[in-house]
């Protein structure tokens, strides 16, 4: 696995990522502004703690979210994403929607941060079977 150092934090410490195995890289490919905008938040943020999942509202629409409110009707499938081994609950009825927040999920290994996954939207649950 190559890790890349993907940002420095506000209070100094290197924020790294894997570019082709993550669910960032897989976020990245999705929303090509996301690095830049996750760069962008973890230099100003002050990381501390074994780990941190946190949402940030830029303050304007960044992308689109696929996080919708499923209701009675809706058309639902489950499927595996890329580079994910969980199954993931889809919403046919509904599209995207805009979004002005990212969330991001970092966790410190081996005396270093790394971006575990961030993704335009808010903080969800985590997936069934998901050991994070």
């Amino acid at each position: 696995m190559h890790k890349e150092l993907l940002a420095t934090s506000a209070n100094g410490l290197p924020v790294f990522y894997d570019p082709m195995g993550s669910h960032a890289a897989t976020h990245f490919a999705d929303t090509p502004q996301l690095k830049g905008l996750v760069q962008e938040i973890l230099a100003g943020t002050v990381l501390d703690g074994p780990q941190m999942i946190f949402e940030t509202d830029l303050g304007r629409i960044i992308g689109t979210t696929d996080l919708v409110v499923n209701e009675e009707g809706d058309v639902i499938v489950y499927a595996k994403r890329k580079n994910r081994s969980e199954y993931t609950l889809f919403n046919k009825s509904k599209g995207p929607q805009p979004s002005s927040v990212v969330t991001i999920f970092v966790k410190e290994i081996d005396g270093v941060y790394e971006l575990i996954t961030a993704w335009v939207g808010g903080v969800a649950p985590p997936f069934p079977g998901d050991v994070n």
